[in-house]
């Protein structure tokens, strides 16, 4: 299916969610962007602002958002001021509802005081350590996240985008990063989970 016939869709299935909830009655969506295995959407309700993320409901990428919900919910129970905070979960369905946390922030317009910031809240996030118990995806190096996932990816990217210019592109960066990977060794020591 088309990427934007799965957009469509998934803005129809997060009104039909919106619609049930009273706190969301009214809400105004706008489209942000579209992803392998979601569309993101900007949710506000009066002063309220909201991301919203719908999944394709495609399992192909071993990316999902019953993932990243459960790690931001284990971020809001180790304190974690600075990240979405979940307001709405259907794990079912595949939608979920974050906080607002304001627009991206782009490397070029940092401050030397923003980098110091970035990086005390990256330490933080890096020495966090992981419950045993918690229902999160298991933490992936770079190498085994891109042999485990990156061609898959890659597949659905060709198949969802046919032209010859897009498959020479995807082909000349598939391989870029696939020496890149094979040629540097990782730790996988201090990466937490590959969303952050």
């Amino acid at each position: 299916m088309p990427l934007m016939d799965l957009v469509i869709k998934a803005e129809n299935r997060l009104r039909n969610h919106l619609r049930k909830t009273a706190s969301f009655s009214g809400a105004k969506i706008t489209f942000i962007k579209q992803g392998q295995n979601r569309s993101i959407f900007f949710v506000a309700t009066g002063k309220e602002k909201y991301v919203a993320h719908v999944g394709y409901q495609i399992k192909d990428s071993g990316s999902s958002i019953k993932n990243e919900v459960a790690v931001l919910r284990f971020l809001e129970k180790q304190q974690v001021a600075f990240v979405p905070r979940v307001v709405y979960f259907n794990k079912r369905e595949d939608v979920s509802i974050e906080s607002y946390v304001g627009k991206k922030i782009h490397a070029k317009d940092f401050t030397k005081n923003d980098i110091d910031l970035f990086a005390k809240k990256l330490f933080l996030l890096h020495s966090l350590k992981k419950p045993k118990n918690q229902n999160i995806a298991p933490t992936l190096s770079p190498r085994k996240e891109f042999y485990t996932y990156g061609t898959v990816r890659m597949r659905n990217a060709i198949k969802n985008c046919p032209s010859d210019k897009t498959v020479s592109f995807l082909n000349k960066h598939y391989k870029k990063i696939k020496r890149m990977v094979d040629q540097k060794k990782f730790s996988e020591k201090y990466i937490l989970w590959s969303m952050l």
